[in-house]
């Protein structure tokens, strides 16, 4: 079988769809297929904003089995400024062509044929990659699907929903073969934005345990002179991530006579730097600021953290909550996106509203001072990662799903 997935990012990028598509397209490759994969050269989000943020080469390589190809992203002089009225432009391709990003060579690449049996491509809102995917797919005559990674925002403010059901991409998902949610709370936004549920397969993120279990707490705490309790957080550090409101609900707890450390890892967004700027000196010495963390040292991490807290409103799913879960660690999370559909509140982590730092700090305090509940919180996780959330059974239904569109992967 010839397989070709198309994504936004991809290996060695660290973000969560990415790395989706990577567990997919791996463990195709080890089972003797062919599978390529069609990505950008954007290291991290910033390098679809501007020329300066980080980018990955070569352009073409293989690894894991899986051939890579990145098309590197262009920023002409005055492109963001004029991307709208491009995409405004009189013929069917425009609105995806100029959607984010401006990807020539991408594009280019649509005009071509390709020898392909699949097309599995992702995410919304990058018109681009959808539209490329539905051309190959249909020149091939080759299934296609989509994972749409659809983030629905907060409760009773449909924002970020509207930009997530862009009407012309949404187009391309209803004309779908399948169409994967990694959420009910995903399928039935994706179903109200005109997509069939017929269609609709929800599967969800994964985790490999032994990616995360087994590291050296105490050589962490060394390392980055972390003292008392230790709060935690793995992803970008930027306002919809909810960094800010972590740090300030942290703030609080170090007035109340919390001793404790906040170790923030992941990149590091522009907002969040000012913010930190003016933090007081007091504050700023008890946060550990990390910008990459993989291998050994992430394994360190989550062997010396007690509670993981990301209350992000930007998440499809969250799969590092998994990873924490894996760990035993319990998490807290934002009432947003497909966030409710993973954590149960009260039972394995506990979830708050957006921005409300005064919840965020009672429910760290909480678990900070009850060590029984920190325990048991994080058992419940651990066992729900063990019977739900493992890359392998996520790998299984995709399989699955790749047999009810008459793909003999699905069948080995």
């Amino acid at each position: 079988m010839k397989i070709l997935f198309i994504c936004h990012q991809y290996w060695p990028a660290l973000c969560g769809s990415g790395i989706f598509f990577q567990e997919m397209a791996e463990r195709l490759a080890r089972e003797g297929h062919e599978v390529t994969v069609f990505t950008t050269d954007a290291l991290l989000f910033e390098r679809f904003l501007t020329r300066k943020g980080a980018g990955i080469s070569p352009l073409r390589e293989v690894h894991g089995g899986v051939s890579i190809r990145r098309f590197p992203l262009r920023h002409p002089p005055g492109y963001e400024r004029y991307r709208w009225r491009l995409a405004r432009l009189p013929f069917a391709a425009a609105p995806h062509l100029f959607s984010t990003g401006f990807l020539p060579g991408m594009a280019l690449e649509g005009l071509r044929s390709h020898r392909v049996d699949a097309v599995h491509a992702g995410l919304v809102p990058y018109g681009m990659i959808l539209y490329l995917a539905s051309r190959i797919a249909r020149r091939a005559d080759a299934p296609l699907i989509y994972s749409p990674f659809l983030h629905t925002g907060e409760p009773h403010d449909d924002r970020v929903l509207r930009i997530h059901t862009d009407r012309d991409q949404m187009k391309l998902l209803a004309r779908a073969d399948a169409v994967i949610a990694q959420t009910s709370i995903e399928a039935e936004a994706l179903e109200g934005a005109g997509v069939s549920r017929d269609r609709i397969t929800v599967v969800g993120m994964g985790v490999n345990p032994a990616d995360v279990r087994g590291g050296d707490g105490e050589r962490f705490r060394k390392k980055y002179g972390v003292r008392g309790g230790m709060l935690f957080s793995v992803g970008p550090k930027a306002f919809d991530k909810g960094a800010r409101h972590t740090v300030q609900a942290f703030e609080r707890l170090l007035r109340n006579g919390c001793d404790g450390t906040l170790v923030l890892a992941g990149p590091t967004f522009e907002d969040f730097r000012s913010f930190h700027a003016a933090l007081a000196p007091s504050t700023r010495e008890r946060l550990v600021l990390i910008e990459r963390i993989e291998g050994d040292d992430k394994k360190d991490l989550f062997a010396a953290g007690d509670i993981f807290v990301m209350p992000s409103r930007n998440e499809s799913f969250g799969m590092v909550y998994l990873e924490a879960w894996a760990c035993g660690i319990p998490v807290v999370g934002c009432a947003a996106g497909g966030v409710p559909a993973v954590i149960t509140d009260g039972g394995d982590g506990f979830l708050v509203p957006f921005g409300d730092v005064d919840a965020l700090a009672g429910r760290l305090r909480s678990l900070l001072v009850d060590g029984q509940m920190r325990r048991e919180m994080g058992r419940r996780g651990r066992d729900t990662v063990l019977a739900r959330y493992t890359w392998d059974i996520q790998y299984g239904k995709v399989k699955r799903l790749y047999a009810t569109l008459s793909l003999p992967v699905g069948m080995r």
